[in-house]
């Protein structure tokens, strides 16, 4: 009997009916594993532009209003991979963690397009 040739304790026409379950299956947990995933939730661009995530002042984003999990959890990611961006630089540089995030700060919300919010240290306002 050769390897390609179905098992002898299952028909043909079943074998390939328990393929096709598998592959369903396989894609169906493919789906459920892709909506739960937050990255295929929303982008930082996304919640920038619906008012969802905005810069501050402080170098890190904020939220202009109460944040749903997803949101939190993108924020909570961002900040903390700018944190550690910061606290290189401000060691490179020979300089504190709080000077490097007070220039990125102004730097941030200096370059917000237009419609995002921004919080300059006076409260959250739409450019």
């Amino acid at each position: 009997m050769s390897t390609a040739q179905a098992s002898p304790s299952i028909p043909a026409r079943q074998h390939g009916f328990g393929r096709t379950v598998i592959m369903g299956v396989a894609a169906l947990v493919a789906l459920v594993f892709m909506a739960l995933t937050p990255a295929y939730a929303l982008t930082l661009d996304e919640a920038k532009a619906q008012g969802l995530i905005g810069e501050m002042s402080t170098g890190y984003v904020g939220y202009p209003s109460a944040p749903s999990p997803a949101v939190q959890q993108l924020g909570d990611g961002v900040n903390l991979g700018r944190k550690a961006s910061y606290s290189s630089i401000a060691a490179q540089q020979g300089t504190t963690l709080s000077v490097v995030e007070q220039l990125a700060g102004q730097k941030l919300v200096g370059q917000a397009p237009a419609g995002q919010y921004v919080n300059a240290g006076s409260g959250w306002q739409r450019k």
